[in-house]
């Protein structure tokens, strides 16, 4: 995909820069962005971006890696540090403890959470059970005043009747009745 006149570099789309630096195609172009690579859309409607030779493949990462391992000398089978299994075993076996420890006292902590937890739902459902019964009982004693309530406004009826009554009477007639204590 060489455009005449690009000698010292490729036009790829993101997607083939990603495919040859085996990389994302988000990084990709992040990539191109961050190196301001010269950038043209094609009558295909892919963005193209001019990549310098050096960028078109893995081959560079993968030299410089064997160049660098070329120069450090190597080292003879008897200075190389073998790992202490015993060591590492050890050391794990205090990473586990240590980690089973620790969630032992999460499951503590949980278990002590869900013992509250029950009796503050106990102790809510008792609420829950009083204040239906004071309901019920707040309920029975309004009745009761309702009843009371309407024996005395019968009872004052009466007596306004009776009032109504006497007033009716005359003077006389009620300081005679008074006399007599009716």
């Amino acid at each position: 995909m060489d455009i005449a006149g690009d000698d010292a570099g490729v036009w790829m789309t993101y997607e083939q820069l990603a495919v040859a630096r085996d990389i994302k195609r988000d990084a990709a172009r992040r990539l191109a962005q961050r190196h301001r690579w010269r950038r043209h859309t094609g009558n295909d409607g892919l963005a193209r971006i001019f990549v310098p030779d050096e960028w078109a493949s893995v081959a560079r990462d993968i030299s410089r890696d064997v160049a660098e391992d070329k120069q450090t000398p190597a080292r003879d089978h008897d200075e190389a540090v073998a790992p202490d299994v015993a060591g590492v075993v050890t050391v794990l076996q205090a990473a586990f403890e240590v980690a089973l420890k620790a969630k032992d006292e999460q499951i503590t902590k949980l278990e002590m959470a869900v013992t509250h937890e029950r009796e503050r739902a106990t102790a809510f459902q008792e609420l829950a059970m009083k204040n239906a019964e004071m309901a019920e009982a707040q309920q029975s004693e309004n009745a009761e005043l309702r009843v009371a309530l309407e024996q005395t406004r019968a009872e004052v009826q009466e007596l306004r009747q009776a009032e109504a009554a006497r007033r009716g009477q005359g003077r006389w007639a009620r300081l005679r009745a008074a006399w007599r204590g009716e």
